[in-house]
Parts: C-alpha cells; structure tokens; sequence
C-alpha cells in the first residue's frame, strides 16, 4: 500500500465544525486530493505525558476539552471506527 504524505492541519476553533467558512473548503480540498485512509494518527497538545504515547480503541470517544461554546458544539460527536491495532503497529516502526 503506497503512503500518504503527513498533513499538519491545525483545529483552529472548535466553531469550525458548525461554521466551516475558508477552513472547511480547504479540508474539502483535501479529501478530494488524497485517497481515503486506512487510518488518521492525530498528535495532540490537550494531552500531557512525560512521554509521548499513543491511544487507541476500537471505538473512540469524542471529547470536549473547551467551554463556554453553543450547546449544538457539544452534541457533535465523532462515530468512526477506531484501529486497535494502530498504535502497536507504530511503536514498531
């Protein structure tokens, strides 16, 4: 299976997800450019270790790690089937 090159794609603001604007056509943009992957591998600041580490499950919660935001951003939630098997398998590499 030939590789997909990284994508940095900072969140920006939460709002993003009821409000797009500019951020969203260039997501879309992507998706249309690159093939579906098999999976994501997201690094992420809201969560401190010593150490980096990685998660994973086989059904992955959404959280909200922000406040004070319309309530509609917080009934998002994120159902995609996780990759158990994903982190051991980059530990590996």
């Amino acid at each position: 299976m030939a590789r997909l090159p990284s994508v940095f794609i900072s969140h920006g603001s939460p709002m993003h997800a009821l409000e797009p604007g500019a951020a969203g056509e260039v997501w879309a943009a992507l998706s249309r450019r690159f093939p579906r992957p098999r999976a994501v591998l997201i690094a992420s600041a809201h969560w401190e270790t010593n150490i980096p580490m990685l998660t994973g499950g086989e059904k992955p919660e959404t959280v909200h790690d922000f406040y004070n935001f319309p309530q509609p951003l917080y009934r998002l939630a994120t159902r995609l089937p996780g990759l158990q098997k994903l982190p051991s398998a980059r530990r590996r590499s």
